[in-house]
């Protein structure tokens, strides 16, 4: 699987040829290009047999229909920052209708798994008798989202494996989590100085729906 991370094309500089940024701190990107080349060249590697699948990552609704009218090949995945407190159910609508795999990274709320001490998402873990983990685990599951989930801690991998059947009320829940005053948030959002289609990548946004 290969994948392009963002919809947008770094420019190399003297600070750094994976990681190019601006002196305002902001990342160095080459604003004529347009992705639709980069998407034709993985569609190239994909037909030459060197990888198995090509998809994308942090590609927004915008993003996604202009690549549409374009691509010979859809990607077959979208892996973005998706849990409770950012669900993006618009994203993985569209995503789920064009039959692209939504992945979910950060699915605990990002590193250190900030959301796990939601009260909301600890009741329903207590209502299972499982973790806060679990339960963000499942919730991902039972949307057709693969979460990705990374621990170094054999208990952990072990307890992540455990998925529990989450019912209509726990579901509306954690679907609604998001829209509670504070509680939308997301945990990733370098700073590109550009418009990358996500109402909510700076701070304020529209409620979830």
């Amino acid at each position: 699987m290969k994948l392009v991370h963002w919809p947008v094309r770094l420019v190399p500089n003297e600070c750094s040829d994976l990681l190019p940024v601006n002196p305002d701190g902001s990342r160095a990107i080459d604003r004529d290009w347009d992705m639709a080349k980069t998407w034709a060249q993985m569609e190239d590697i994909l037909a030459s047999g060197k990888v198995k699948a090509i998809g994308v990552c942090n590609w927004s609704v915008p993003y996604l229909e202009k690549l549409k009218k374009t691509w010979r090949i859809k990607p077959s995945v979208n892996q973005v920052e998706l849990h409770p407190h950012l669900p993006q159910h618009d994203l993985v609508a569209w995503c789920q209708k064009e039959g692209i795999l939504v992945e979910a990274y950060s699915p605990l709320g990002g590193s250190g798994g900030p959301i796990l001490s939601d009260p909301d998402i600890a009741s329903i873990a207590e209502k299972h008798k499982v973790t806060p983990a679990n339960i963000l685990i499942s919730y991902h599951v039972s949307r057709g989202i693969v979460p990705l989930v990374k621990s170094t801690s054999p208990s952990r991998l072990k307890s992540n494996l455990q998925t529990v059947n989450l019912d209509d009320d726990d579901l509306k829940k954690l679907n609604e989590l998001s829209a509670q005053p504070g509680k939308h948030k997301r945990y990733n959002t370098p700073l590109f100085g550009w418009d990358l289609g996500f109402d909510d990548w700076y701070g304020s946004s529209k409620k979830e729906h």
